[in-house]
Order: structure tokens, then C-alpha cells, then sequence
């Protein structure tokens, strides 16, 4: 501590330290901040705020609620000067003070018959005095040592009731209630693993030191204990404001100090008179609780509470006790370091070689930037929930660069061989990267991609990968204002980054599209389970029913289409929707079933249409073929037509039977083969007609031949006419002349002649 005490001594000095003022400047606006939603503020900031670290004891809260209805009236005290000292009320005479001046205000009044007579008070103040027997002879004998007014211990006591874990709305911290800022000017170490400020003798030493600091340059005890609360230069700013440097008079001043640090002052005065009067206000029976107090020991980096518990056989909540400014429950793994133990336990040889076999199966691995829990674990073969069990973190948040872990000790094969499994998992399953198109012609010239962790800054990330923030925010379209987000990856172009320091990934390790475009949105959807599907609005339809149609809000479908929510839609106009991909493809699914159906269906209908016609055709071409027949048998063989017709009966049941066994046995093939039906259905067709022509010709050719042979017939009859009835006429002729010659009996016998002849 004394190599760090010249920082806290020039506070006494003239001229404020730069450092000193910016924390006396912080203390005072946050005294003054006002009461914020802190879920609010966290979803804005993305961020814890201040109020979420509230850890505040019950006892204070209590002591709160009071304080705010009892002590809220700005009525001015009677007497408003430290120069006169207000008498006591009748009750309060006689009391024995001690050594931190006490003025009987109105407010120190209040608080005394609060813890007198009420019994909330009373039940607040048993509590603080039975507690203040664990570090209460601690603390007073670091006071002494300082040379400080012993009933400084009150300071504790208003500040955290004597609780190491009590963790005020504005992240100050321990016994003492250190701001952190606060803390580190006075040595108390706050890193990962440790925070001194909740060290007991620690943190009171640097209490001792600050107080003295404070009372030297105030030079009154009422304004140092007025500065510790509302910070340094907030009182240095009353004083100068209102002209005085008189606590009590400025008191009565309007908007002089904060309304806490207007009661900070007669409550730790309230507590200092009932230190020296327990019997007086009823508390000479309280029974002080058992002293916190051990005996340091050196144990190996990073050794477990719960450890060295169970190797000392006593239970791991007392060395949490002892111990409070360890954060994870062990020890820093960076560095050896000292623990308090119980009196009464005994760090024995064995127990030591125990402990330093177990640290050897330990290693420490320093978080680089960019890096996150999952790498680290998989790196070393472990869970990254095991990883956060081993090092005592809650949260990923809380790991932050250059933070050392306890990590599994491996061989070197081992660590090659880890290396080589996270190299293929990540080129097996490649992170998506959206760039820029300046970011995505950078490839090639020693591009690598860094993951923003919490916490970043553009310029931080820059000086670590060795390139300028203008180069960053040119690569990856980046507002140099505006803060970097978690989740976010950059590209930079940086072949010598240190990578021991820096987690980069390679080209390998990402899948680098142009942001904005289509693969780009494609694959964000594909990672949501969604599916981007063009639409065009009907008449009527609105944002409100097209959102409701295909389960969108009418925000979610306004931002796709990059439209007002209210805006009217025109029937035609183009709109993109979002929809459930697995929905979308089970529908899609089941339309290519129905369609598949819809086919089938069709083709069977075809098919049989095709086998009613190819029927049709052969019972029309059996048809014509019977007619044929029957005719050709007419003409030349109807003598033997009837055993011709039996035969062909019974040809025809046969082909009949035939016909249908075909018909029965080729449904099925007929199926299979509707195309070579058709093409043999056409050459049957082209064959029938052939047939057909040639029957018709050689029909013609008959029927010619037989009008030949009639018209011969007909003329050679009609000749043989001719030449009978010329003969006859000759015969008649010649008869006539004979008959012109003969006598008459000659020509009766000739007429008789003639007649037989003729009847002949």
C-alpha cells in the first residue's frame, strides 16, 4: 500500500491530480442521476446498467424507505452555523460522545429517536451491532493506526451494514462502498478473478487513507465524510457556489449537496453517539457475532475454494466468508497467491502436494481479442459449459480479452489435433458473411475475418489486426460513429496479424456473399426457416389481409416491401411475402401429388378410350371382312357356301375366343404399349385399305368383264335376230316369188310348208 500512498496524499496538494478530479466529477453526477428502468436501458444499450449491479443489503433498503419519509422536509434548522452548537433535546442530554464531533441538527435527532423508539430502528440497529463484531476490532485497529477517529467504523456501517457483498445502484462495492475508479487509486486490484474493493482489511486500509486524505484537505470532518459520499469535487462546488465551507449551513441551501449526502453526515454521527451510549438506547445486551479473522496461506494458481474446503475438512461457504474479494471461487490461475483460512485448519505437506498435483493438470489460456467461449472450449476438448464452471462464469459477457482461463493442460499432439477438428468443423459449416462490394473484392490480399466481440471499438480492432479504421469501415461499409455490435464480422485485409493475440478466421472458415443480395437473403431466410415468395395483390386485398394470409404482421410485411403499413394496395401490384418454408414445401408437396393423381388419371381414361377404339376397329374391320366373304362366296361358290359358312362359323368362334383371351391377356401390355398399338393399328389400317382397293379393282375388273361378255352377248344375239329375221325375210321373199309361180294347189301345200317350218 505505501508504494501507492503518494497518489492519494496529493489530493492535499493545491492543484487537483487530472485523475482525481475526473473521479471526484464521476462521483458527483452519479449521485445526482436520476432513478431509470434498468430493463429498459439494457435493451437500448444492450448492456447491464449501473442499477442492475444493485446487490444493497435489507437492512439499508430498510433503513432507505425510512430515511425518504422521515427525513424529506428542506424546513431550515434553527440553528444553521457550525459556530452554535444547538442544545440537545432533554432526552439526549448526558451522552457520552466520542472522538468524531457530534452536532445535535434536527436530522441527527430524528435518526436517534428512530433507533430509540421505533421499533424498525431498533431492529436495524441490533442487527448492525451484532455484525459489527466481525470486523468491528479490524477496523478500529486500522483506524488507530492511521491515526483516525475510531468511530470512522460508522462509515461502514452506513455504507454497507457490514456486509463485504453489498453492491450499491452505482457499482461501488465492499465494506467501504469503492467506486471503481476509487479503488484502483488506492490499490485495490479489480480484474476477472479478483475484486479488493470486497477485501475486508484491504479495502479498510484504503479507506483509512482516503479518509485521512479527505479530512486533511477539507480540514473538517463533516465536509470529508460529506465528500465521501457525494465525491470530492461536488463539495468543492457547494462550497464555492454558495461561498462557505460550513457543512451545516449548506445544509439549508437549496440544490448545495445532494439530498443523500444531506443525511449522510447525521446518520454516521446518529451511530457514532449510540457506540458510546448502548445501554442508554436499550442496546447493552446485543451479542456480537464471532470475529472475522484467519490466517493467510500461499496455495498454486487457480486452487478452488471448494477444493481446498474438502482438503481442510471444513465447509466451502467459510472460505467464501474469509475470502469474498475472490469473484469465481479460486484463486487467479495467472499467479500464486494467498487465501485466508480458519485458525484452526492446517495446510498440511500432503494437503500442499495435493493442491500442486491438481494445479498441474491445469493451464491457463489468455482470451485472445475476438475470441469466444465456444473456440477456447474447443480448443481443449471440453464443453464451453464446463469451460464456464471451471473459471466460475455466468455469463459469456463477463469473459473479455486478455482475461486468463483455466483450461485442461494437453500435450502438443493433443493441441494440433484439436486445432485441425476446429478447423474442419468450421470450414464444414462455414459462417455466413455478408460484405460490401469494397469488402468482397479485397480477396485474395490477405483477407481475414474478425468476430466482434462485447465490448469492441473500431479503433481497438484496428490497431489489433494492424490496419486503420478507415480501412475497416471502407472494407465493410461501417458508420465510424456508431458502435460495434456483437455478431457482427469483419473483413480486413491483414497478413501479418498476431494471431497468439488476435482470433481471425480464414476464407475457409466463412461463406462471403454480397450483402443485400439475392443468396444473401436467401440464406438468411433458409436460416430462420423461412421462404421468400413473390405475389401479386388482388382487387382488395390490403397490408392488414395479405400479413394476416400468410401469418405476417403488417410491420414485418411493410418492412419487406419497404412500404407504409397503411399504404393501399393496386390490384397487379408486386409484393414479396415471407412464408414457413416446411409449410411451403408440404403444400408444394401435396400440389405435386395432386397433379401426379390428376395425370394419372388422365392416361387411364386415355388408355381406355384407346382399347374401346381399337375394339370398335376390329369389330368394323371383322365386319367388313364377314361381308367380303360372304360376297366372294356368292358369286363363285354358292354351291359349296354352306359348308364354307359352317367352316367359317366355326373359324369365327375361334377368332372370336381368340379375340377376347387378346383382349383379356393385352389389357395390361396394352398400357405399355398405347404408342406401338397406334402405330399397328395405322398399319393394319394402310394394310385393310390396300386390301380394300385391291378387292375393289379386281370387283371392277369382273364387273367390266361381265358387261363385256354381256354387251357380246347382247350383240351377237341381236346379230343372230338380224341375220334370222333377214333369212326370213329372204325365205318370205322367196316364198312370195315361188308363190307367184306355182299353181294354187301348189301354193296351199307350200303355205302348209311354211307354217310347219315355222312352228318348227
Amino acid at each position: 500500500m505505501s508504494g501507492k500512498r503518494w497518489s492519494a496524499r496529493a489530493w492535499r496538494g493545491v492543484v487537483l491530480s487530472p485523475v482525481l478530479l475526473l473521479v471526484a466529477c464521476r462521483s458527483f453526477a452519479q449521485a445526482q442521476d436520476v432513478e431509470a428502468n434498468p430493463a429498459g436501458r439494457r435493451a437500448v444499450r444492450g448492456r447491464a446498467v449501473d442499477v442492475a449491479k444493485l446487490n444493497e443489503s435489507p437492512s439499508l433498503a430498510a433503513l432507505r424507505a425510512w430515511e425518504e419519509q422521515a427525513l424529506a422536509s428542506t424546513a431550515p434548522d434553527a440553528a444553521g452555523s457550525a459556530a452554535t452548537q444547538p442544545e440537545p433535546p432533554e432526552w439526549l442530554r448526558g451522552m457520552a460522545l466520542g472522538d468524531l464531533p457530534v452536532r445535535w441538527d434536527r436530522r441527527v435527532v430524528e435518526y436517534l429517536r428512530f433507533y430509540k423508539d421505533e421499533p424498525r430502528g431498533r431492529s436495524l440497529m441490533r442487527s448492525w451491532l451484532e455484525d459489527q463484531g466481525k470486523f468491528g476490532a479490524m477496523i478500529e485497529r486500522v483506524l488507530v493506526k492511521h491515526g483516525l477517529p475510531r468511530d470512522l467504523l460508522c462509515v461502514a456501517l452506513i455504507e454497507s451494514s457490514f456486509w463485504p457483498g453489498e453492491t450499491s445502484r452505482v457499482g461501488a462495492a465492499g465494506l467501504w462502498q469503492f467506486m471503481p475508479e476509487g479503488g484502483t487509486i488506492y490499490g485495490l486490484e479489480q480484474d476477472f478473478w479478483l475484486d479488493e474493493r470486497r477485501d475486508p482489511e484491504k479495502s479498510t486500509e484504503a479507506a483509512a487513507l482516503y479518509l485521512d486524505d479527505l479530512h486533511t484537505r477539507f480540514g473538517s470532518w463533516d465536509l470529508a465524510l460529506a465528500a465521501y459520499n457525494a465525491g470530492y469535487n461536488g463539495v468543492l462546488r457547494a462550497i464555492a457556489r454558495f461561498n462557505s465551507n460550513d457543512f451545516w449551513a449548506l445544509l439549508e441551501h437549496e440544490a448545495a449537496l445532494p439530498w443523500e449526502s444531506t443525511i449522510y453526515v447525521p446518520k454516521a454521527q446518529a451511530c457514532a453517539v449510540i457506540q458510546h451510549n448502548r445501554e442508554r438506547f436499550g442496546f447493552a445486551d446485543v451479542q456480537a457475532r464471532p470475529r472475522w479473522e484467519g490466517r493467510n496461506v500461499t496455495v498454486p494458481p487457480g486452487t478452488s475454494l471448494a477444493t481446498l474446503a474438502r482438503e481442510l475438512g471444513v465447509e466451502e461457504s467459510a472460505l467464501a466468508t474469509l475470502n469474498p474479494e475472490l469473484r469465481r471461487g479460486r484463486t487467479p490461475p495467472d499467479r500464486v497467491d494467498a487465501v485466508r483460512i480458519p485458525r484452526a485448519a492446517a495446510l498440511t505437506p500432503e494437503v500442499m502436494a495435493r493442491l500442486e498435483k491438481d494445479a498441474a493438470g491445469r493451464a491457463v489460456w489468455v482470451v485472445r481479442r475476438g475470441e469466444t467461449l465456444d473456440e477456447v472450449a474447443a480448443l481443449h476438448g471440453i464443453s464451453a459449459q464446463k469451460l464456464l464452471r471451471d473459471n466460475g462464469v455466468r455469463s459469456a459477457d463477463e469473459v473479455t480479452p486478455e482475461v486468463p482461463l483455466l483450461v485442461p493442460r494437453l500435450r502438443d499432439e493433443e493441441r494440433v489435433a484439436l486445432a485441425r477438428a476446429l478447423a474442419r468443423k468450421r470450414a464444414q459449416a462455414p459462417l455466413l458473411v455478408a460484405l460490401p462490394p469494397a469488402g468482397l473484392a479485397a480477396r485474395g490480399d490477405g483477407r481475414v475475418f474478425y468476430r466482434v466481440q462485447k465490448g469492441d471499438e473500431l479503433g481497438q480492432v484496428a490497431r489489433a489486426l494492424g490496419t486503420s479504421s478507415k480501412e475497416l469501415v471502407r472494407l465493410n461499409g461501417l458508420d465510424p460513429g456508431a458502435a460495434l455490435q456483437p455478431r457482427m464480422v469483419l473483413a480486413a485485409v491483414a497478413p501479418k496479424v498476431d494471431r497468439t493475440r488476435v482470433s481471425v478466421m480464414e476464407e475457409s472458415d466463412v461463406h462471403v456473399v454480397e450483402v443485400g443480395g439475392a443468396e444473401h437473403v436467401e440464406l438468411l431466410l433458409r436460416e430462420r426457416g423461412k421462404k421468400r415468395l413473390a405475389i401479386k395483390a388482388a382487387a382488395g386485398d390490403s397490408m392488414k389481409s395479405l400479413a394476416a394470409r400468410y401469418d405476417l404482421s403488417p410491420g414485418s410485411l411493410a418492412r419487406i416491401n419497404k412500404i407504409n403499413p397503411s399504404a393501399k394496395l393496386r390490384a397487379g401490384q408486386d409484393i414479396i411475402v415471407y412464408v414457413d418454408a416446411v409449410a411451403w414445401e408440404r403444400e408444394q408437396a401435396a400440389a405435386r401429388e395432386r397433379e401426379a393423381e390428376r395425370v394419372r388419371v388422365a392416361r387411364a381414361a386415355e388408355r381406355k378410350a384407346a382399347d374401346k377404339k381399337a375394339a370398335d376397329r376390329k369389330a368394323a374391320g371383322k365386319e367388313v371382312a364377314d361381308k367380303k366373304a360372304v360376297g366372294k362366296e356368292a358369286v363363285g361358290k354358292k354351291a359349296a357356301g354352306k359348308e364354307v359358312a359352317g367352316k367359317k362359323a366355326d373359324d369365327e368362334k375361334v377368332a372370336d375366343k381368340k379375340a377376347v383371351d387378346k383382349k383379356a391377356a393385352g389389357k395390361e401390355a396394352a398400357d405399355k404399349k398405347a404408342d406401338d398399338e397406334k402405330v399397328a393399328d395405322k398399319k393394319a389400317d394402310d394394310e385393310k385399305a390396300a386390301d380394300k382397293k385391291a378387292d375393289d379393282e379386281k370387283a371392277a375388273d369382273e364387273k367390266a368383264a361381265d358387261e363385256k361378255a354381256a354387251d357380246k352377248k347382247a350383240a351377237d344375239k341381236k346379230a343372230a335376230d338380224k341375220k334370222a329375221a333377214d333369212k326370213k325375210a329372204a325365205d318370205e321373199k322367196a316364198a312370195d316369188e315361188a308363190a307367184s309361180d306355182r299353181p294354187p294347189g301348189d301354193q296351199q301345200a307350200a303355205d302348209n310348208q311354211a307354217a310347219a317350218a315355222g312352228a318348227q
